[in-house]
């Protein structure tokens, strides 16, 4: 069912599937072999990379996405996603660059979450401006989130804040 390699056909599926039953050598050798079928399609390769990252093979997994990523400028989510494998495994320089170009590429899809997640990366770092000013970001449009604001006025007077703590939001 899932040989052709068009995007419409359930890869997803298949890879959540097969990691329930715990399946992880099976689904990425499947995954790499339509994936050499098929280098273009964006539906496996997101996949594998993610079957990668459930079979425990982290730097595999950021490879993969740098293909991916690579072959398709814009796409935001495969930043956020490497991202987010990045900063799991304190890489968080590199989080932070994953970040930036995925709020620059996002547009309609942008998560104002992630703009918050960009400035706790920033006030890991050091980078006070840059903390601030993805904090003042975030805030425009989650303004009652008063531990960011606590954030922003530590970093308005040269202190580095302690990261604030999520808050619920429905923003997205």
């Amino acid at each position: 069912m899932i040989e052709p390699g068009t995007d419409r056909l359930p890869y997803y599926f298949y890879r959540n599937t097969l990691k329930k039953a715990g399946k992880y050598d099976e689904m990425v050798a499947t995954l790499e072999d339509l994936s050499k079928k098929h280098p273009d399609n964006v539906s496996i390769s997101s996949n594998l990379a993610a079957g990668y990252v459930d079979a425990g093979a982290k730097d595999k997994a950021i490879e993969q996405l740098k293909k991916l990523i690579a072959a398709n400028k814009n796409v935001s989510w495969a930043n956020r996603q490497l991202g987010d494998l990045y900063k799991g495994m304190d890489r968080n320089e590199e989080a932070a660059q994953c970040y930036e170009q995925s709020l620059k590429t996002a547009g309609f899809f942008l998560d104002v979450n992630l703009r918050k997640q960009l400035g706790d990366l920033y006030v890991k770092l050091g980078k006070k401006t840059e903390a601030q000013a993805a904090y003042e970001e975030y805030l425009k449009a989650v303004p009652s989130d008063t531990g960011v604001a606590d954030a922003v006025k530590t970093l308005k007077e040269g202190k580095l804040p302690a990261i604030p703590p999520d808050a619920p939001s429905r923003a997205r």
